[in-house]
Formats: structure tokens, sequence, C-alpha cells
């Protein structure tokens, strides 16, 4: 266990970038570590945001005159046939990007993906069988409680 440490300080320092010399500076206060001073480089990692298409909102009115124009400006005859079909391509994702309206998404979810509206439901009763056994300590509502977990386990 005593090399965890150790492991764990080479794979954080080994991506840092130290600019200058460390310093070595005596002991703060009745510590018995000694103080390093440098200049490090960090690199920023920015959180890529997910973004997520609303066609039901966008301008397709503008998007088919957009297309339209893009397309008639095209010379045709000198293209091959993926040539052409890359052209189209670069066009229709210019189109979705300028009249298509883009929604960023954090990517964290409210709720687990096996959490569905049945088992929502289950454990909404169960926490409503607690709380009522909680408050009334009545065996019947207890033995209730009991039989809801068997059968939330079962499933």
């Amino acid at each position: 266990m005593a090399a965890l440490p150790c492991i764990k300080q080479r794979a954080i320092y080994s991506e840092l970038i130290v600019q200058d010399d460390v310093k070595i500076i005596a002991p703060i206060g009745n510590s018995d570590h000694n103080v390093l001073l440098c200049n490090v480089v960090r690199k920023n990692n920015p959180v890529k945001k997910k973004t997520q298409l609303r066609y039901n909102q966008g301008d397709y009115d503008g998007m088919r005159a957009f297309v339209k124009k893009k397309i008639s400006e095209v010379n045709t005859s000198a293209n091959t046939a993926s040539e052409m079909w890359c052209i189209l391509n670069t066009i229709l994702q210019e189109a979705i990007k300028n009249f298509i309206l883009h929604k960023l998404v954090s990517g964290q979810r409210i709720k687990p993906l096996w959490m569905n509206n049945k088992v929502l439901r289950s454990v909404k009763k169960k926490q409503k069988l607690w709380n009522k056994w909680k408050q009334n300590n009545d065996d019947g509502i207890e033995i209730q409680y009991k039989n809801k977990l068997i059968r939330l386990a079962k499933q």
C-alpha cells in the first residue's frame, strides 16, 4: 500500500511541465516538509459540450433557398459522382449548421438509464410505505413495506 501514493504522484507530476528551476524553501511553521516553488504550465482541456439538433424548429424555407443557390453555383460537368457527393454533403452540412437550431446538452443524466417509469413508481411507493411506517410504527404497515421490498428485489 505504501507504493500507491508514489504511483499516483508520478502519474500527476509526469503530466506537469515545469518552466523554471525548482526552488526549495525551509518548512513553514511546525511542518517538517520543505516548500517547493516553481512555475508550472497547465494544459487546459476544455470540456466538449454536446449539441443536439432541433429539427422541429428549423428554417426549412431558408434552407431550401440556400441549397438551391449553392447547387446552382456548382460546375457539374467536370466532377465525378464521388466528388459531386462530397460537394452535396458539404452543402447539406453547412445548411444544417446554419438553418437548424442547436441545443447544448450537458451530458449529465438526471436519472440512470435503468430507472424507467415503472421502477420510479415502485421506488416512490416504497418510500411512501416507509414514511407511513416511520410515522405510525404500525406492524401492518411494516409487513406491507417488507413485502414490497421482497417484490422489488424479485423484479
